[in-house]
């Protein structure tokens, strides 16, 4: 799992929708078991929803900057306000917990207990939990939902030659948050500056002869450009690291064994639900779209100059 990934996973850790039905569920059990539910609520709360709402503003503030979001997108200006309201509603709804709690204790212990007040305070706990749940389904809908569109595509040798020209190209797609790699990180940095780019480019340091597969996962890309040749002389680390790191592939290649023999990587690709594309350059790709496109014009096409 790349650290992108990861932090992700982070970031919706600890929702506290298990731990809340599993008390709600308690209501109509004995003495005995709603005081175990309303424990174990007290406690998951401390365990997994309080290290959440301090993990999800670090996360989610990684996330948006590693992305390269605006940080006044309106969608995200949305979500602060769900999760400021949602946690409004949770700070009350921890005292009630706690308060219940305490009644149940007091109850199997023999002391007094008043049902009417218990019943009104775990009323005022269920109403409550409603804002929060809806905080978390609104911040996916309906921009948040957009977010997940955006794809963060790697560009290796991104401020090359070739590499320029698709950086130009995608820099304007709403839909694709461009990295820009090469060995010079002021380099990288100056020209994803430069692309004036609809979702803020950003530059990474990477040698393809280094940690690659290490480098990648600490990216985090969702697609990987490869552009740095020459191929003749490379083997598939390179295409190799971006299936370890979860991300397609595509290469410039023009070296026809590098090319021809790529099939060699489709069963880790395939296992992990990427696409590897080797040869995507002039030759031989536009040359056999050429072939392809005038073949129908000829009896025979045996061979290409």
């Amino acid at each position: 799992m790349g650290i992108y990934a990861l932090v992700k996973a982070l970031h919706l850790f600890g929702t506290g929708i298990g731990t809340a039905f599993f008390f709600w569920s308690s209501c109509n059990a004995d003495d005995a078991a709603r005081l175990f539910a309303a424990r174990t609520t007290v406690r998951a709360d401390y365990f997994f929803t309080l290290p959440a709402v301090v993990l999800q503003p670090l996360t989610g503030a990684w996330m948006i900057a590693r992305a390269g979001f605006e940080w006044s997108d309106r969608w995200l200006l949305l979500s602060y306000a769900l999760y400021l309201l949602a946690g409004l509603c949770w700070l009350p709804v921890v005292w009630l917990q706690i308060r219940m709690c305490r009644m149940l204790e007091a109850k199997v212990a023999g002391d007094a207990f008043y049902e009417a007040r218990f019943e009104s305070l775990r009323r005022r706990w269920f109403a409550l939990g409603w804002p929060a749940f809806g905080g978390l389904l609104f911040r996916l809908l309906p921009d948040g939902r957009q977010a997940g569109l955006v794809k963060r595509v790697l560009i290796i040798g991104g401020y090359g030659n070739f590499g320029g020209y698709i950086a130009r190209a995608l820099a304007q797609d709403e839909n694709i948050a461009l990295l820009i790699g090469g060995r010079s990180q002021s380099r990288a940095d100056e020209f994803a500056a430069s692309l004036n780019a609809v979702n803020p480019a950003s530059g990474c340091a990477l040698d393809i002869d280094g940690d690659i597969a290490g480098r990648l996962r600490e990216i985090g890309p969702d697609f990987v450009i490869h552009t740095t040749g020459p191929f003749q002389s490379q083997d598939y680390r390179v295409a190799g690291a971006a299936i370890e790191a979860g991300a397609h592939y595509c290469d410039l290649a023009d070296a026809r064994q590098f090319v021809a023999n790529i099939g060699e990587l489709d069963a880790d690709a395939r296992a992990a639900g990427v696409a590897v594309i080797a040869g995507a350059s002039s030759v031989p790709c536009l040359t056999a779209a050429c072939i392809d496109h005038y073949k129908p014009h000829f009896a025979t096409l045996e061979s290409a100059v």
